[in-house]
């Protein structure tokens, strides 16, 4: 996959210095740095609690008389902030008290583990030179509407997938061809690994009911140089999401 990919799909998420942006996410204390956003929790936040300047954040600085004050009286608070993004950093101009379902952005999905059905020792000796060798990407167990439990394969290989799998699960076995390999994924995972951990909210992986398997990226902002870089990569293997975004 080419870096240098024409594929622009997430340019309307970069920010760059001088553009008008919003963020939302709950008012937080930063060391060194004042005031930020930390990503959406639905649990109380303490007011005096003090994150590190090394947790992700979107920082916040005040613009204007009276800006700091409304900030630091909404500590704690779940917030809508739009301002000027300039080096990494919001300058406040305006700041309101919102509910979740009120914020333009969207909010994310907790990550979760697909169920995995229960393996015993002869099914992990079929499954894992499957995996090992990228053959297999991903198994979960699912319920179809009628009652019945299916055993779900993303494969590369969805003939040899079938051919050892199938004596296993039988006729509740169901394989969908990956339209990406292993190592595909693992050039993103690359990727998304040498993200600063300061931009980096969480990073996860899943896999859709058809079996394509997918990584998930949340970020506190995009540039645009990483912006080139994941668009190089196929539509699809990438859920991304970024708080800080350009107003509208």
């Amino acid at each position: 996959m080419d870096s240098q990919s024409k594929d622009t799909r997430f340019d309307h998420l970069v920010l760059a210095d001088g553009q008008e942006a919003v963020a939302a996410g709950r008012l937080v204390r930063v060391q060194q740095e004042g005031l930020g956003l930390v990503w959406w929790h639905q649990e109380s936040w303490p007011v005096d609690l003090l994150l590190p300047a090394s947790a992700p954040v979107v920082v916040l600085f005040p613009r204007g008389p009276g800006r700091e004050e409304e900030l630091i009286d909404r500590i704690g608070h779940r917030v809508l902030v739009t301002g000027v993004w300039s080096d990494g950093k919001l300058y406040v101009d305006t700041v309101t008290d919102i509910i979740p379902a009120a914020s333009p952005l969207r909010l994310p999905v907790q990550s979760q583990d697909a169920p995995m059905h229960p393996v015993d020792e002869a099914t992990r000796a079929v499954e894992s030179p499957l995996f090992e060798a990228g053959v297999v990407l991903w198994r979960f167990r699912r319920v179809a509407p009628d009652g019945v439990e299916e055993v779900v394969v993303s494969a590369t290989d969805v003939t040899a997938a079938r051919r050892a799998l199938l004596p296993v699960y039988g006729g509740r076995l169901r394989v969908y061809q990956s339209p990406w390999t292993a190592d595909d994924l693992a050039r993103l995972d690359a990727v998304i690994a040498a993200v600063e951990p300061t931009r980096r909210h969480a990073g996860g992986a899943g896999v859709s009911p058809e079996g394509i398997v997918y990584r998930r990226l949340l970020l506190t902002y995009l540039d645009q140089q990483l912006a080139t870089t994941l668009s190089a990569f196929p539509e699809g293997m990438l859920k991304l999401e970024v708080q800080a975004q350009p107003r509208r």
